[in-house]
């Protein structure tokens, strides 16, 4: 290439004044191209976080909580599937509400530790007392 010709911008392209395009791309760093994804990352996080909560239901979430109303409504959800006796899901489901609550931490092993069986036996008593409940409510037909 004749330097001449040519001129590099300020990303590092090279643009042929001759021809009036460039040609050679410009290069980036590992560190440059680490940012570019995280922003892309980012974006695609923040869009599927405004997607969430477009989709929340239960409008006393997005009045109270905004931003993270989807993440409220899916630990609601996650409680009432925990607390069902009958879901054969049961346990996975208070899994994953103590761990984003950060109880789990302990159940998992911390100096706090409880065993889990405890953890167990409480989670079928808040099912047998939620049923017991449900069951005193009269059905309107």
């Amino acid at each position: 290439m004749d330097e001449a010709k040519t001129k590099v911008l300020s990303n590092g392209a090279v643009y042929d004044l001759e021809t009036k395009r460039i040609v050679k791309g410009a290069s980036l760093s590992s560190v440059d191209a680490s940012a570019i994804r995280a922003q892309r990352d980012q974006k695609r996080r923040d869009l599927a976080r405004e997607a969430a909560n477009l989709a929340v239901e239960n409008g006393e979430f997005k009045t109270k909580y905004e931003g993270d109303a989807y993440f409220v409504e899916i630990i609601n959800a996650a409680q009432r599937k925990a607390t069902n006796i009958d879901d054969p899901k049961m346990i996975e489901a208070a899994r994953f509400v103590l761990a984003a609550t950060g109880d789990g931490e302990s159940v998992a092993g911390g100096s706090a530790s409880v065993p889990l069986s405890e953890v167990r036996g409480l989670v079928r008593d808040l099912a047998d007392l939620g049923r017991v409940i449900a069951e005193s409510i009269p059905v309107l037909e």
